[in-house]
């Protein structure tokens, strides 16, 4: 499937990951104000399957934004799952799509490895 894919992580299970979520909705509105299809893994749909299936299989998404908990190295989605991480090597999925994790530290480790992997650009946090 081509065309102007936005795929988003919006779990909400703590205080943080739901406001998160909550926030992203208006640049969910935006998105589709701007024609994207957006696909949100809202709440338990934001798993590592979930997330590796939409844009391998699915979407091929242009751009990725996953919020949730992480560290230098990961970012997670619902109840505290790995969805990208350097330890489980998936980075290649985030292959020719500019991705944007709100997530803390990711922009260390993550974000470099996901460039070197193909990732057309990568937006993070280093602390």
């Amino acid at each position: 499937m081509s065309g102007k894919h936005f795929l988003i992580t919006t779990p909400e299970y703590d205080d943080t990951t739901t406001y998160c979520s909550k926030w992203s909705e208006e640049i969910i509105e935006k998105a589709e104000d701007k024609q994207f299809k957006v696909i949100n893994l809202n709440r338990e749909q934001a798993t590592r399957d979930n997330f590796e299936n939409r844009v391998r299989v699915q979407s091929s998404p242009i751009f990725i934004m996953l919020n949730g908990h992480g560290n230098s190295k990961s970012v997670a989605g619902h109840e505290g799952q790995l969805i990208l991480s350097c330890d489980l090597g998936n980075e290649k999925t985030t292959e020719k799509s500019i991705l944007y994790v709100r997530s803390c530290d990711c922009g260390a480790d993550l974000g470099p490895s996901c460039i070197s992997k193909g990732c057309n650009a990568f937006i993070g946090y280093k602390a």
